[in-house]
């Protein structure tokens, strides 16, 4: 029942509230700006910045670096994601670099491995938006990612030794020249079973981004892409998933504080009853018949 919760600036840190409308405490104190936070098997909280990988084993009450510079100097982390093993994770992160012509891309950390470093997965000339294992990762190897060349935006699958890839496009067919993105995967994804995923997108100053569900197609088949009917035009800063097959419910974050929800896969969306407060939608969970949402920007929160 605990909701964590990461807050930026000065006063800053990781949260903790121990059940839903409680008062949130701080756990550690840090002016540290994270890409992202996991919760991960084995009491176990990561964050990373744009830089750096941290890891706390005692509740977040303290964080150790874990590796740095993941591709070198000038390269970001867009996104991470942990496997846990019985005894060692496996982590992911997803790299961007933003100097024309200087790619990023997906790079592997093995705790296993005590003298290990960043091991590159040789994703290719892209810059990666965000990553993710498969929750069959295990048994059927394959990692998932978000990417972009500067023109399109691709979503890439590994597995069987080799990347394979799908544009995305609009239902016009224009290209979606992405500056972020989500992955979202319901909890009973399978490759072979319900190889089904979402993404939202978003290009910024743009406005064009959107949601698109994407299947996952057995080696060497590539993944194929269906941009979904949302009813807004506009940008997508958030996504999750949660549910089971024939019964998803689907929640989209924008970077206008508006939220989106679908019960029928995607077919259609309906507008959340309250609009958080701030300036975009920063993360949204849904459990049940609860939703949380935080958010960025002046008279922002958790709501």
């Amino acid at each position: 029942g605990r909701l964590y919760a990461w807050v930026t600036g000065v006063e800053g840190g990781l949260f903790r509230a121990d059940a839903s409308g409680e008062n949130f405490i701080r756990l550690y104190s840090s002016d540290h700006i994270p890409v992202s936070l996991i919760m991960a098997d084995k009491g176990h909280i990561y964050y990373a910045t744009e830089t750096t990988l941290y890891r706390s084993t005692d509740g977040g009450l303290n964080f150790q670096i874990m590796a740095s510079q993941p591709g070198g100097p000038g390269k970001r982390i867009t996104g991470f994601e942990v496997h846990s093993r019985t005894a060692t994770d496996l982590i992911a992160v997803s790299v961007a670099d933003d100097d024309i012509g200087e790619w990023g891309g997906v790079y592997l950390y093995d705790e296993a491995d005590f003298f290990g470093g960043w091991m590159d997965a040789n994703v290719g000339s892209y810059d990666v938006l965000d990553i993710s294992f498969s929750p069959t990762f295990d048994t059927d190897r394959t990692l998932l990612a978000l990417a972009t060349d500067g023109s399109d935006t691709f979503i890439m699958i590994f597995s069987a030794g080799t990347w394979r890839s799908v544009a995305l496009k609009h239902s016009d067919s224009s290209s979606v020249p992405a500056t972020s993105g989500s992955l979202a995967m319901p909890s009973d994804f399978d490759i072979t079973t319900n190889p089904q995923l979402y993404v939202a997108i978003d290009t910024d100053s743009l406005d064009s981004g959107g949601i698109w569900l994407c299947y996952v197609q057995p080696a060497p088949q590539s993944p194929v892409a269906f941009s979904l009917p949302v009813n807004i035009d506009g940008d997508f800063t958030s996504l999750s998933v949660n549910g089971t097959t024939g019964n998803y419910q689907i929640l989209a974050g924008t970077d206008s504080t508006g939220i989106l929800r679908s019960t029928d896969g995607g077919i259609t969306w309906q507008s959340v009853d309250r609009k958080p407060n701030g300036d975009a939608v920063t993360a949204i969970i849904g459990i049940g018949s609860e939703l949380f949402a935080a958010s960025s920007g002046s008279d922002s929160g958790i709501f």
